[in-house]
């Protein structure tokens, strides 16, 4: 499926469809129709959407109902609705309108100008979400995958995250690490030998499910990760058994 970004048109008039589509065509866009508010539930089921332009007055399921069972649904409860209206100026409706979680109301005959740069708006925004999720699942993957043990603390020293380089290390699954102190996962005679303060550096055990312990090299610093959120403690453990047999067999060559 093409990678732009979908505009959602709903009226029970194929030439109100045409004239939006007119409208919003140099968008960098796909539009697409419904003739119903029940055609539009169901096109909302099989993608997604950047915005919504919905008409008021319609048979069967007008506007208002159908914008309440798209805030109805989990799965389009933030998805942005325009209402777009050759009547329904009454106040009351206004109201209605936003009530049921719409983020604007256009009356007809709009300015097509404007009305483009509203959904433009739109556009963008779910332009930054989607290269956000994208950046974010990148991280996720890095994390999750990556050939060494990671862990993320909070500033206590607990475990919100761990990785399964980690919990493959330790003899455990990942959701088995979660909320423990990670000092209880290092050899009581090597916690010592640990620096003070979030960044670190230093070689200890690592107490497995099974079997003695694993000497690491276990090293930790403080992430601010910004936005109003708690900083936390990134920590990699490194186990150097694999290095040292590796220089070992060189050696001895």
């Amino acid at each position: 499926m093409s990678e732009l970004p979908a505009v959602l048109l709903v009226d029970d008039r194929e030439e109100n469809l045409l004239a939006l589509r007119a409208v919003l065509e140099p968008l960098p866009c796909r539009l697409v129709s419904a003739s119903s508010g029940e055609e539009a539930l169901k096109a909302l089921l099989l993608q997604d959407f950047a915005v919504v332009l919905l008409d008021v007055q319609m048979p069967n399921m007008d506007g208002f109902e159908t914008a309440e069972l798209i805030k109805g649904r989990e799965r389009t409860r933030t998805l942005p609705i325009i209402f777009v209206t050759a009547i329904s100026k009454e106040r009351e409706h206004v109201f209605r309108g936003y009530s049921t979680g719409a983020v604007d109301y256009v009356f007809k005959p709009y300015e097509p100008e404007i009305l483009r740069s509203k959904v433009a708006v739109f556009l963008e925004l779910e332009a930054k979400s989607r290269a956000a999720a994208r950046s974010e699942a990148i991280l996720r993957a890095a994390f999750e995958d990556a050939p060494i043990g990671m862990a993320r603390l909070d500033l206590e020293g607990r475990v919100d995250e761990a990785n399964r380089a980690l919990a493959a290390l330790l003899g455990q699954r990942p959701a088995d690490l979660r909320d423990r102190l990670f000092d209880e996962l290092i050899h009581p005679d090597d916690l010592a030998a640990r620096p003070p303060g979030p960044a670190f550096e230093f070689e200890a055990r690592l107490l497995v499910a099974r079997g003695e312990p694993v000497p690491c090299l276990v090293s930790g610093s403080r992430a601010r990760v910004g936005a109003g959120m708690a900083d936390v403690i990134v920590v990699q453990v490194q186990d150097p058994r694999e290095r040292r047999r590796a220089e070992a067999e060189l050696a001895e060559r």
